[in-house]
């Protein structure tokens, strides 16, 4: 046993699926690659906190880009196959790519040679075909063999010669489809304040509504015009019934909603009156050295009976009798 003990990881994971899991380490040195990209060590802690906010929706813009692409645009089949159309409306963008590779080399580097029936189950082996047509390697078949954790093509030369209809949903992990993210989480929440969890799903699902229709009339003009024209209608009739706050009061409101808590008819904490701090109401402020110096220039020169210099001193605060007395 321990002689094979490199082996021992391996077979202990190996009905657990491991594709696109990492490691403690390498996903800390991950994280801290792309955050060191927009702070560094001298960042007090607003700013690595504003640094940081950006960081988070630089990625979430990227998710919602790939998003959006999933989403609205179907790839391009290159088979007549049901289970390829189905990939297609199942898998994100990428991934379906994936899936679209394997099925195109079994069809054309995968091959049956031999079916066993043990009992109620059947074995298939399965030839794998170089670009020279070669025979290179023969597969008992096991379904997976893709790091991805997808049917492979020796998987799908099997259910294509036995005309398979679809990929059974067992086989399909959630980490692949495309509507693994709800649409409530695809969009950025507040952090410093509360925020309304009915309200925000709301407005993320007529974000996602607007997008997805965009996507769909963007290649066609008069559907777009038709479009924009309804969303003016709409917005005159919305006009009507909820008016235009002011800028003082948008801000109002803004306050409000951030604070979580309403402006007072009236206020009943106020400032003490009587109160009298270190110089208040002398009206004598510190006198920085430039301006000190700008205003004895001002003023002009007189004869100082100590030193006899022309000068802005007199024999009170003479420089010459305060060196004599030392």
């Amino acid at each position: 046993m321990y002689a094979i003990r490199e082996s021992w990881i391996p077979a202990y994971f190996k009905d657990y699926p491991m594709s696109g899991l990492m490691k403690t380490t390498s996903r800390s040195e991950s994280i801290n690659s792309f955050f060191n990209v927009y702070t560094k060590y001298w960042n007090d802690l607003v700013y690595f906190l504003n640094t940081f906010d950006d960081a988070i929706e630089i990625q979430r813009k990227e998710h919602c880009s790939l998003e959006v692409a999933s989403r609205t645009t179907i790839p391009k089949l290159l088979s007549p196959s049901k289970i390829e159309a189905q990939a297609a409306k199942v898998y994100t963008k990428t991934m379906f790519f994936e899936v679209q590779k394997e099925m195109n080399k079994a069809i054309w580097y995968c091959g049956v040679v031999e079916v066993i029936e043990v009992g109620d189950k059947r074995i298939y082996s399965i030839t794998h075909k170089n670009k020279n047509s070669e025979v290179k390697a023969t597969y008992k078949l096991q379904p997976f063999c893709s790091q991805w954790y997808i049917f492979c093509r020796h998987a799908f030369m099997v259910m294509l010669n036995s005309e398979v209809q679809s990929i059974p949903e067992k086989y399909i992990l959630p980490r692949w489809r495309r509507e693994l993210v709800p649409i409530e989480l695809l969009s950025a929440r507040v952090r410093y304040g509360e925020m309304d969890v009915e309200k925000q799903a709301l407005i993320n699902q007529a974000i996602s509504m607007f997008d997805l229709i965009i996507g769909r009339v963007r290649n066609d003009k008069g559907a777009l015009t038709e479009f924009v024209e309804r969303l003016e209608r709409l917005g005159d009739e919305i006009s009507m019934d909820i008016p235009i706050l002011t800028g003082t009061e948008q801000k109002r409101n803004d306050i409000q909603e951030f604070l979580c808590v309403s402006e007072p008819e009236s206020v009943d904490v106020l400032p003490p009156t009587e109160i009298r701090n270190k110089g208040c109401g002398t009206g004598k402020r510190l006198v920085g050295m430039s301006e000190r110096i700008s205003m004895n220039a001002k003023k002009p020169k007189r004869l100082c009976r100590t030193c006899d210099k022309m000068g802005w001193h007199d024999s009170r605060n003479c420089p010459s009798q305060g060196d004599s007395t030392k």
